[in-house]
């Protein structure tokens, strides 16, 4: 058996990333559901960069459409541009 420390097992990507990355009203709304699945059994779910492999700073609320910020090398990840229209969609599901 192997043991792998759980920053270790990000697959890395190539390349550089870009400095903004947007993220869907739907991919955010999810990682909030698997996060409150886990958090009663302890286990933390933590948005990693993964270039700097280091937790990302959350900002909530939100600021001007950044959800998180690598503290690292900055990049951001922000609102999509269909965000609220995703939104609008999901709660009427």
């Amino acid at each position: 058996m192997v043991r792998v420390s759980g920053v270790n097992s990000m697959l890395g990507l190539v390349g550089e990333p870009p400095k903004e990355i947007e993220l869907s009203y739907t991919l955010v709304a999810s990682l909030q559901r698997v996060i409150s699945l886990f958090n009663p059994h302890h286990l933390g779910i933590v948005p990693y960069c993964f270039k700097c492999r280091t937790p990302v700073d959350w900002f909530s609320p939100f600021k001007d459409r950044v959800i998180f910020i690598c503290p690292v090398c900055k990049c951001q990840w922000k609102q999509s541009e269909n965000w609220d229209k995703e939104k609008e969609q999901h709660a009427t599901k």
